[in-house]
């Protein structure tokens, strides 16, 4: 594991390395024991089991010491998943990811019903796929972040706020595009495309930019 400076680390990095240690914490609780009864899973075990120092899995799973040092590479994650049977992307999913996935879900039925949603998912080319979702999160009024105008709109203080706030909406564009774009990706025909596009769409409208 490398070890970087809490200084040099992005908010991201920080986020994640406590999603890490979160989510190992989690699922070491009931990894463990037989068929008949699940157990917490010991750090002797895992360590049995994938190669990984005790030391390196004592500090991936204490919070305080992942978002400050923490910071496992590919071979690391992807062996704790093999050990763990789950897909290496949970282990890096936040707080803020699971909100936004199950917020999108939630929200899935309505958006499906989008009369824009299937028109233009099966008129659209394969290149410009992804703007469908952001017209899907401007048609739900997810996106974009509007500016109330004020009686003093040409002060310098307003015209910061529009600033912000065009800052922002430049960022969940990308967010948007970028998330609609890896769900599509995932899709098989159809039914599912418009599942994807929708699920896309709301997950990256629901990015919170740091």
């Amino acid at each position: 594991m490398n070890v970087r400076s809490a200084r040099k680390r992005t908010k991201l990095t920080a986020r994640t390395s406590e999603a890490i240690a979160q989510n190992l914490t989690a699922v070491l609780e009931v990894a463990g024991g037989d068929a008949h009864q699940s157990r917490a899973l010991p750090v002797a075990q895992l360590h049995a089991e994938t190669g990984i120092s005790k030391s390196t899995l004592f500090k991936l799973a204490d919070q305080k010491s992942a978002r400050e040092y923490g910071n496992p590479d590919l071979e690391t994650l992807c062996r704790l998943a093999e050990a763990l049977k789950i897909p290496p992307g949970l282990l890096l999913m936040s707080k803020d990811d699971w909100s936004a996935l199950l917020g999108a879900l939630a929200g899935l039925s309505m958006a499906v019903k989008s009369p824009q949603l299937h028109a233009l998912t099966g008129k659209t080319s394969r290149v410009g796929m992804a703007e469908v979702g952001l017209r899907l999160a401007e048609g739900l009024t997810l996106y974009p972040e509007s500016v109330p105008k004020l009686a003093d709109s040409d002060s310098p203080e307003y015209r910061a706020l529009e600033r912000e706030a065009a800052d922002r909406n430049e960022r969940t564009r990308r967010a948007i595009l970028s998330t609609t774009a890896l769900m599509q990706d995932q899709a098989r025909n159809q039914k599912t495309l418009e599942f994807c596009t929708a699920i896309g769409a709301m997950m990256g409208a629901a990015f919170k930019p740091n």
